[in-house]
């Protein structure tokens, strides 16, 4: 198959792992809203909800009591190779662990719907 047919390989493994490592750290009711809804919600370490879906950029969204304002982050990683999944996971665990770091790195916009 040639180099470019490993590339595909490796890199439909690593999102295979990765979509498994992000499922391990969801909770039930989280891997349950990702499988129907393409999202999981996720409490900050402040207080607030937010979204986070599959679709990129500005996957992540404030949710919860300010769903209505339409309020979106972007937080990828540098790299576009790394999966989906592993950036998620990544948004997660910082917005679980500091909000505010979340917000000083991420940029935001205002899409309205």
């Amino acid at each position: 198959m040639g180099a470019a047919g490993d590339e595909k390989r490796r890199a439909r493994a690593a999102r295979k792992r990765a979509r498994k490592l992000l499922k391990a750290h969801l909770d039930p009711l989280q891997r349950k809203q990702l499988k129907r809804k393409g999202y999981f919600e996720v409490w900050s370490s402040k207080g607030n909800v937010f979204r986070i879906a599959q679709e990129f950029p500005f996957n992540v969204r404030l949710a919860g009591d300010a769903r209505k304002s339409h309020i979106y982050f972007c937080l990828e990683a540098a790299d576009p190779t790394i999966p989906h999944a592993d950036v998620m996971l990544s948004q997660k665990l910082l917005l679980e662990n500091d909000e505010g770091e979340f917000l000083r790195l991420a940029n935001m916009a205002y899409i309205p719907e």
